[in-house]
């Protein structure tokens, strides 16, 4: 006679290490999605308050979070009564997490053009970082999940050790005063700032390698689960913005108009720096290109769910890329400003699909 406690504890544990490795992935792409909006959006309207602006958006991202426990029991009793998802909330998703993506990987291509890639068009930059992102998000989201598990510590670790080297060393010009423009500027910084949550809704969808019979039978973690992992991106995200702005004065600031140039301030100035900036933009662009690969792949879940048709294998997937690519196109003929302007209304249908997601 098969021993089930023993079956059923092996199980458990693999929805928990599924669970997990999504929720490093979301913590990920939510600290990428903080930094590029705070240095493409945010330091244009609050300067040296760029930081501060980003705070509510990471608080809205561990509301988002922890959402997340009952969007998964929702997921698993339509599965056991065989009822099929609302698709108008997986509709919303996936156009909320593709916008993500096509954000991080506009801000990926436009730090490769400032740094790795500095005689390339913008085109080229913008086709490799897709590509790359198509990559990651290859294997269904279980890969990039893991390679984000991977480095949950090392990369962390890694750009805080390298954005304070610099903080250290210099003057901290930004740090009088720290409200940049004013109180109305920063206000609708925050505002604006509420979109970067958006990475927080891929885990209102369960992990695509897990079957509806170990969704079913494992209750989901608490909602801290989630919510610690995701505060703890959205909050180093938060902190590179803090180091870039005790790193650059207000006129270094207000004269910079490229947003790949905006990104690389903090190791700008440091002495004898050509190894610590490389490093440090090495880890950011890792960091761009985990975050959208899995707001890649779970875009394409989201599809799955809002569109059967596209539930044959890799179908949602290139769909979502070709989304990607039609996007980044029409970035790349008319500039970065349709992008800035529309990034503030994201919150808009990430709200109404986190609302929707959940309900039973």
């Amino acid at each position: 006679m098969p021993d089930t406690t023993k079956t059923d504890d092996v199980t458990a544990r693999r929805v928990r290490a599924s669970l997990r490795a999504r929720a490093c992935a979301a913590a990920t792409a939510t600290g990428a999605m903080v930094f590029a909006m705070g240095t493409g959006l945010l330091l244009p309207l609050a300067l040296n308050a760029a930081w501060l602006a980003a705070l509510p958006g990471a608080a809205l991202s561990m509301l988002l979070a922890a959402r997340a426990p009952q969007a998964l029991r929702t997921h698993a009793q339509q599965a056991e009564e065989k009822r099929p998802a609302g698709r108008i909330p997986a509709a919303l998703l996936a156009l909320t997490m593709l916008f993500g993506c096509v954000l991080l990987l506009a801000a990926l291509a436009s730090l490769a053009q400032q740094s790795l890639l500095p005689q390339a068009q913008t085109s080229f930059a913008m086709v490799c970082s897709l590509l790359g992102a198509g990559l990651c998000a290859l294997s269904g989201g279980a890969g990039v999940c893991r390679l984000a598990f991977a480095l949950r510590w090392a990369l962390p670790l890694l750009l805080l050790a390298l954005a304070a080297g610099p903080v250290s060393t210099q003057p901290v010009s930004g740090l009088f005063p720290l409200l940049g423009m004013g109180t109305g500027p920063l206000l609708l910084g925050a505002l604006c700032g509420l979109s970067a949550a958006a990475p927080a809704l891929m885990l209102l969808l369960p992990p695509p390698e897990l079957t509806q019979e170990q969704l079913a039978a494992c209750p989901p973690p608490k909602a801290g689960f989630f919510a610690r992992r995701v505060a703890c991106g959205a909050l180093l995200g938060t902190a590179m913005l803090l180091a870039l702005s005790l790193c650059a004065p207000y006129e270094t600031l207000r004269g910079l108009s490229v947003w790949g140039a905006r990104m690389r301030l903090i190791c700008a100035g440091a002495p004898g720096g050509g190894l610590s900036r490389t490093a440090l933009v090495l880890t950011q662009t890792a960091a761009l290109l985990v975050g959208a690969g899995a707001l890649l792949s779970a875009s394409a879940q989201a599809l799955e769910c809002a569109l059967p048709a596209l539930r044959e294998r890799h179908a949602a997937l290139g769909a979502g890329f070709a989304l990607c690519a039609l996007a980044l196109w029409g970035l790349a003929c008319f500039g970065l400003r349709p992008l800035f302007a529309a990034a503030p209304f994201l919150i808009v249908p990430a709200t109404i699909a986190a609302m929707g997601i959940g309900k039973h």
